[in-house]
């Protein structure tokens, strides 16, 4: 009997690694710092638990690629979580959370996806996703 895993399911760890938040990344000067704080605490899991589905992560970088905005990269990353966040609020319904650190959450998730996405497009090329 021969065991048959998906490779999004090996892959998926990786990418939530890929697209950690780290505590001095330039878009924490967006939030207070308690609310910034509470985000961090409460990332990780979020993420593992909303996020491990491939098509949140190709809709999140098909948006940002038809995302216009006129300026540098570190930029429009930013822009693009804080201008696009509503559209991925049902993907985030979760009713525990205040709805200010829901907002942040989003907005520093969809950061994080687009910040990595090269590097997510060499993880998915190199398992042939």
């Amino acid at each position: 009997t021969a065991i048959v895993v998906d490779k999004k399911e090996l892959v998926w760890p990786l990418i939530v690694m890929l697209v950690d938040v780290q505590n001095n990344d330039s878009i924490a000067e967006y939030f207070e710092g308690e609310l910034y704080d509470e985000v961090l605490y409460q990332y990780k899991e979020l993420i593992e638990s909303c996020c491990e589905r491939y098509e949140f992560f190709i809709k999140v970088l098909y948006d940002y690629k038809d995302f216009q905005y006129d300026c540098l990269s570190s930029e429009r990353y930013i822009r693009f979580a804080l201008e696009k966040w509503q559209n991925y609020k049902d993907e985030f319904a979760i009713s525990q959370i205040d709805e200010e650190v829901r907002e942040a959450l989003i907005k520093i998730i969809l950061y994080s996806v687009v910040k990595k996405r090269r590097l997510i497009e060499k993880v998915k090329k190199g398992v042939n996703l």
